[in-house]
Formats: C-alpha cells, sequence, structure tokens
C-alpha cells in the first residue's frame, strides 16, 4: 500500500512538472553553434513553431540573438527521467 501511494504521488507530481515545462515559454539567448535544429531538440518543440514565434524568416539564427521557445524545458526533461529511474 505505501509504495503504491509513493508511486501514485511521484505520477502527479512528474505529470505537473511536465505540464507546466511544457506550457511556459522561454527566453533562450543564442550561443555560438547554435542551431535551430539543436534548439529544437532540445527544448522539445519543432524548428517552424521556433521559427513562427519569432517571426523568422530563414533558418539563420546568431549568437546573441534571444529568442522565445514554447516547449518542455530541458530540465524539467532530465528530471522526470531522473524520478522514473528512482521510482521503479
Amino acid at each position: 500500500m505505501k509504495k503504491q501511494i509513493i508511486t501514485a504521488t511521484t505520477a502527479v507530481v512528474l505529470g505537473s512538472t511536465l505540464f507546466a515545462g511544457a506550457a511556459s515559454a522561454q527566453s533562450v539567448k543564442v550561443k555560438k553553434g547554435d542551431t535551430l535544429w539543436d534548439l529544437s531538440k532540445k527544448y522539445g518543440t519543432t524548428i517552424s513553431k521556433i521559427k513562427s514565434e519569432n517571426k523568422l524568416h530563414s533558418d539563420i539564427i546568431y549568437a546573441g540573438q534571444t529568442l522565445s521557445i514554447n516547449g518542455k524545458s530541458a530540465a524539467s526533461g532530465s528530471k522526470a527521467v531522473h524520478l522514473l529511474l528512482h521510482t521503479k
């Protein structure tokens, strides 16, 4: 019974963390070597969505540029995997 309660609690917390990450926009400062492909994979979104949200007309981005990215946060994705590994 105790194990089921812990598992249920973890599922609720995990679900809340993932949902919160998915719903929030983040400001990301482009670093030298960043690409739209890399950023889309890191933040769990698509190149098209990043371009649309930032009114980009090409695939070119510049170091120092700030982009708004709606997607799951990189931190919450890592945290979710970490929690799953320890709850089994």
